[in-house]
């Protein structure tokens, strides 16, 4: 719940982060985080991970994405928004548009 609170406060307003905590824990979703499930542990594996390649600690970031895998297949997904992330803060510090080229969504043309 840590790593949502730092994410929500780095993306969002300042002391957003404990809304988003309370929001998170009061829905009735919540319920599969209390109960032996993998959710709770890839939740913690992939919040983890963002905030790793938020901070530029790519290596951590990329280690705990693939336990995120290994717990669920979602992961998968993970390790596409990861590349997707690197491939744009790439072409940001390059100058260049994209290293996608025409397949670039973002404001660009598909």
């Amino acid at each position: 719940m840590v790593a949502l609170s730092r994410i929500a406060d780095r993306d969002y307003a300042p002391g957003s982060g404990g809304h988003a905590v309370l929001y998170l824990v009061a829905s009735p979703a919540a319920i599969f985080l209390a109960v032996g499930y993998a959710e709770s542990l890839f939740l913690a594996f992939a919040l983890c991970s963002w905030l790793a390649a938020r901070s530029g600690r790519w290596p951590l970031a990329l280690l705990l994405a693939g336990c995120a895998t290994v717990i669920r297949t979602n992961g998968f997904f993970l390790c596409a928004a990861l590349l997707a992330r690197s491939s744009a803060r790439t072409a940001r510090s390059a100058g260049a548009r994209s290293r996608c080229g025409r397949w670039h969504c973002p404001g660009g043309r598909i």
